[in-house]
Order: structure tokens, then sequence, then C-alpha cells
């Protein structure tokens, strides 16, 4: 019962985001200036087929009405039609989703990759000279923009090397250690960020767990330290980390834009950086809504992992 309640809670909160967000960017897309019926007809068509066009589309209804029209479309799944594609926006988003999808499931697996071994090395020797390389490593990465990194990388392994394509992608069907190929470097790009904030978070965390009574029980013991660190430690480390995890992971699903733009990905940052270019309010605010809701569905299968890590945890206690 009180598991039911609380996903009941979780639900209703992330229904009711999701249409604050929807509400706010809807109302401020309007008022950004740029008319869509002169992107799509250009600057020679004459003021007559301009407001034939605006008729056509709605853009001469009041604001609250269109947002109604757009509102009750989006309950049954109808986000509109793309002016700059003539198709429906859902269909268009659910073809681009794949490509960030799989992106960000493979800078977030990199990450943790490289952040678990090197916040636990780290920890394990606090104060020695590794450990202040291992921070001192942390802190550039933090200081490093995802795109300056892609740069570093497309003339590293691209053009100086040639061990990889600099842009581009091909469907995984095509050939899947190819399409494999043209996703190493932006996942390295977005990952080495979040690794560097990984490790400095994870290193603290295990730094705190490791002088708490349940640690000295288990040294009393005779456990190793190894299995102190690993299994005690890192476990309890992962809790806050987890939080940090779980909002990277929604950001990166629709941060990635600039990430995309420079190896030319065709994924949903890129086709909402294209709705700005391109005055397409429908496909830039079914993006943002769709955006909005990976980040509110990422946060909440987190907090689920919360009572995976410690069962003290308890769903009750939210």
């Amino acid at each position: 019962m009180h598991m039911r309640a609380y996903l009941l809670r979780k639900a209703v909160g992330m229904v009711v985001t999701v249409l604050l967000v929807s509400a706010i960017s809807f109302f401020v897309l309007q008022v950004i200036p740029g008319d869509p019926a002169q992107v799509i007809l250009g600057t020679e068509a004459s003021p007559e087929a301009l407001q034939d066009l605006r008729v056509q589309l709605g853009l001469d209804r009041p604001l609250r009405v269109r947002y109604w029209a757009w509102l009750k479309g989006l309950f049954r799944g109808n986000l509109g039609e793309s002016l700059r594609y003539q198709r429906p926006v859902a269909e268009l988003l659910w073809e681009r989703l794949p490509v960030t999808f799989i992106l960000s499931f493979a800078a977030v697996t990199l990450a943790l990759t490289g952040a678990l071994p090197m916040a636990l090395l780290a920890a394990r020797h606090a104060g020695s000279p590794l450990d202040l390389l291992v921070v001192l490593a942390s802190q550039l990465g933090l200081a490093l923009p995802p795109f300056w990194i892609g740069l570093l990388l497309i003339i590293l392994f691209s053009l100086k090397l040639g061990w990889l394509p600099p842009g581009g992608y091909i469907l995984p069907g095509d050939g899947a250690i190819t399409a494999l190929g043209y996703l190493i470097l932006p996942s390295l790009a977005l990952s080495l960020p979040l690794a560097a904030h990984l490790v400095w978070l994870l290193r603290q965390s295990i730094l705190e767990v490791i002088e708490r009574d349940f640690i000295r029980t288990a040294r009393a013991k005779g456990l190793p330290e190894n299995l102190i660190y690993c299994r005690h430690a890192l476990r309890n480390a992962l809790i806050p980390t987890m939080t940090v995890l779980g909002i990277h992971m929604g950001t990166l699903l629709g941060g990635s834009i600039i990430i995309e733009q420079v190896f030319s990905l065709p994924g949903l940052g890129r086709l909402v950086l294209f709705a700005v270019y391109n005055r397409d309010w429908p496909l830039l605010q079914g993006g943002v809504v769709f955006m909005a809701t990976a980040v509110v569905l990422v946060n909440f299968f987190t907090d689920l992992v919360y009572g995976f890590l410690d069962p003290r945890i308890s769903v009750t206690d939210n």
C-alpha cells in the first residue's frame, strides 16, 4: 500500500512537472521574434499569402486557444506537425531518439567504467601523490567543455591518426561495428566531464563512509581492506553519487545538442537546434516537452534505485 501511494504521488508529480514545462515553453516560444509563415514562404512572399498561411497554421488565434488545442493533442499523443519537414513531430522525435539514447548511454557507461576504479584508487591511497594526480585530473576534466574535448578528439584520432571517423552516422543495420565507430568519439567527449565529476564526488563519499562505525566493525572482523573498500564503502558511497548520475543522464538526453552538431549526429539535440534555426515552433515545442519527460522519468527511476543500493532507504521515507 505504501509503495502504491508512493508511486502514485511520484506519477502525479511527473505529470504536473511536464505540464508546467509545456506551458512555460509554449508561451515563451510564442513571444520570441520570428514569423514561421515568413520562414516557410520566404522573404518574397506577399502579405496576402503570409496571412493565409498564418490562418492555416492557426497563428491568428489567441495564445490560450492555441495552447489548449496543443495540450489536447499532447494527451492523444499528437504533438502537431513540423513546419519545416511537413511530418508529425512525434514521428520525427522517435526517429532521432535512438541516436541520442545510445550516445547518452555510452557516455554514462564510459564515465562509470573510468570513474569507479579511479575513485576507489584515490580514496584507498588518500593523501598520496597518486591521489593528488587523480584529483588534479578530475578538476581538469571539470574545467574542459565537452565540445572542446570533441574537437581535440577529432584532431587527434581522425585527422592525425585516422583511426576513427570525424563525424557522421550510419544505421546499425548497415554495419554494427562501423556504426559503433561513429559513436566512440562523441561518447568519449560527453563522458570525460561526467567521469571527472563522478571521480571527485565518489572519492569524497568513500572517504566519509570509511570513517563510519560499520567499517570499523568490518576491520575488527579481519576483512581485507580491498574487500572493505569495494563491497562496503563503495556501495554506501554510491547513494549520493546516484543523484548526480541520474541528473546527468537526464540532461545528457537533452543536452547533447552541441556534441551532436560537432560530430554531425542525427539525434534529438541536432533536430531541436535545426527547429530553432527554422523557427519550427511545433517541432521545438515537442522536443522540449519530450526531453523534459525524459529527465523526469530518469529522476524517477533514480529514486527507485536508492532502495536497491541501501535497504535502509524506504519509499515511505520520501
